[in-house]
């Protein structure tokens, strides 16, 4: 969700709570107001505790300047959202071009993006994952069935992402990049040995 309030929102929240009922992953942007304000992430990154709060870098990991200040009991994970490239159109216009914008709303897409691809690895990989565990094929299953259901859930992505980002726990924001997860050396199997390890 590429917007937020200062208030909650009850026909949103109605939407929202409809979504979580049918297993679907919620993120939503922390808001753009800078440091300056206490508390100032937006509804409904800030109060929902099934939706992920995302904050915005640029691709080496620096934060965005107008991130909201955070809190120490909150996730501070931060994606791509810093002088992004998107397609534009103008006025009436037929006519598209590209164009840069900053900003946790556009930070918001990449953390789904991402997300979609854990999901998709995790859900192509059950067959593997089973028949590499015959010999503990009943605990193997429920495992990976509780690691699917979690995925689903904020409390579950956000700790995916928290294995893909910087560790510094005095780190302003946490930058996930996947190929601290996603190396290229790194089995199929092992992968999501390691994401069912995290979940289960």
């Amino acid at each position: 969700m590429s917007f937020g309030f200062e208030a909650r929102d009850a026909a949103i929240d109605a939407a929202l709570k409809k979504a979580e009922d049918n297993d679907v992953l919620l993120m939503a942007a922390a808001s753009n107001v800078g440091r300056d304000m206490v508390n100032a992430r937006s509804w409904p990154a800030a109060s929902r505790d099934n939706v992920m709060c995302i904050y915005a870098a640029e691709g080496r990991g620096v934060p965005y300047p107008d991130n909201p200040r955070w809190r120490r009991d909150t996730h501070r994970l931060a994606t791509l959202g810093v002088m992004v490239p998107v397609w534009s159109t103008s006025g009436d216009s037929a006519v598209s071009s590209i164009t840069h914008r900053s900003g946790t709303s556009i930070a918001t897409p990449a953390a789904a993006g991402l997300a979609a691809c854990v999901l998709s690895f995790v859900w192509r990989s059950e067959g593997i994952y089973l028949s590499n565990m015959k010999a503990k094929h009943g605990r193997a299953n429920e495992r990976f069935q509780n690691a699917k259901k979690r995925l689903l859930r904020a409390s579950g992505m956000n700790e995916i992402f928290k294995r893909m980002a910087d560790e510094d726990d005095n780190a302003d924001y946490h930058f996930v990049h996947p190929w601290k997860m996603f190396d290229q050396n790194t089995s199929t199997m092992t992968l999501i040995e390691n994401i069912v390890n995290h979940l289960a």
